[in-house]
C-alpha cells in the first residue's frame, strides 16, 4: 500500500463548531483555505482541546501534514 504524502496548506486558522450533531461535537480549530475548511489534528494530541492548536487562532499559516477527508493532521506548521 502507498504511504500518503505530505501536504502542505495555507490559510488562517479559526475556532469552529465540530463534530456536527454528534455527542463528540465541541469547539475545534480549523484551517480556512481556497480550497475549503479544515479541522486541525495532531497526532498524539487530544482531539476536543490542544492547547498548541488552539495558540494558532487568528494567525495565517502554513501547515505540513496529511489529510484525510475534512480533517488534516498536522506534523508541522510556520506563519505564512
Amino acid at each position: 500500500m502507498a504511504k500518503p504524502r505530505e501536504q502542505v496548506l495555507v490559510g488562517k486558522v479559526a475556532r469552529r463548531h465540530v463534530g456536527g450533531r454528534s455527542k463528540n461535537a465541541h469547539p475545534g480549530v480549523v484551517l480556512e483555505t481556497e480550497a475549503g475548511t479544515f479541522v486541525l489534528r495532531r497526532e498524539g494530541a487530544s482531539p476536543f482541546h490542544d492547547p498548541e492548536l488552539v495558540d494558532l487562532v487568528g494567525k495565517s499559516v502554513r501547515v505540513r501534514g496529511e489529510a484525510d477527508g475534512h480533517v488534516f493532521f498536522v506534523t508541522s506548521w510556520e506563519d505564512a
